[in-house]
């Protein structure tokens, strides 16, 4: 099947359902600007798990939905994060602060893995945030083909991280907004490990106040949680050891968890295969 036949067969199938009184996603198809099906990297965007990962963020409540979705479609429309390309962004992967793994968590969800330590002050600042949304629809598209969820894992090694190696305010600020606004329902676990104290004082403050469901999804390692060989089985819980370095209870050398001529390759393959999708969808418009 043709990229443009597979996508605009998902919206389809949404639209054929629309007279079933138990469809969730219907309803709110109607006040969803046109561009839907007109604009290919909208059509590409908006499959069947989008709609529902919306209604979820919003409480199956249909005009927020819609007005999330409209949001993060207008957003898409100006940022076009369907043109970022590993050359645009190769200077901030070549600090192997942020990578996606090889091998995907116990839960078969793609790993986004991080280390902040390795952050560069005084470093473009829109390239950086450029290389985020570059990861997170990446890893979007590898938990589409691949998770059983549709979500993905967060993987923090916090080991190393001052305040002279955090990114600056307004970066941090953006990339949450931009995660929490245009990737909702991305996030299966964030597991943290070693994070700073006040981290972890201000999780344990707010903790009884999260919604259950939050609350699963936000795994703290610190220290004294992974003394001795409480390190593999608590890491061992989450994650293949066989995929993670020695720092972290695997059996990897510490450079072996982000080998970037691997990663470049798989992230070359996605690019072509993005572009291929997009011409497909264009062909067929």
């Amino acid at each position: 099947m043709r990229p443009c036949q597979a996508s605009r067969c998902s919206i389809a199938s949404i639209a054929s359902i629309a007279h079933s009184s138990t469809d969730p996603i219907s309803p709110y198809l109607s006040i969803l600007p046109p561009t839907v099906q007109s604009y290919a990297p909208h059509a590409l965007f908006c499959t069947t798990g989008t709609y529902l990962r919306y209604l979820r963020a919003r409480s199956h409540n249909v005009h927020k939905a819609a007005r999330m979705l409209r949001d993060t479609l207008a957003w898409r429309a100006s940022y076009k994060p369907h043109l970022i390309t590993w050359s645009e962004i190769e200077s901030e992967v070549k600090l192997k602060k942020v990578t996606i793994l090889d091998e995907p968590d116990r839960d078969g969800r793609p790993v986004v893995f991080m280390r902040p330590r390795n952050e560069k002050q005084g470093a473009d600042n829109e390239l950086k945030l450029k290389y985020v949304v570059y990861v997170m629809e990446n890893a979007s598209r590898i938990a589409d083909a691949s998770s059983p969820d549709g979500k993905m894992a967060w993987l923090l090694d916090y080991v190393g991280y001052t305040r002279h190696n955090q990114p600056p305010w307004k970066v941090s600020l953006s990339t949450l907004s931009i995660v929490q606004n245009h990737y909702p329902e991305r996030l299966g676990r964030a597991v943290n490990f070693k994070p700073p104290l006040l981290f972890e004082i201000f999780w344990k403050a707010i903790r009884p106040f999260v919604d259950p469901v939050t609350r699963d999804k936000l795994v703290f390692l610190s220290g004294k949680d992974v003394e001795g060989g409480a390190l593999q089985e608590e890491m061992g819980k989450y994650f293949a050891l066989e995929a993670l370095d020695d720092m972290l209870g695997g059996v990897l050398e510490e450079q072996g968890m982000i080998p970037v001529e691997s990663y470049e390759k798989r992230m070359l393959q996605a690019d072509a295969a993005l572009a291929e999708a997009l011409e497909g969808l264009r062909v067929g418009e």
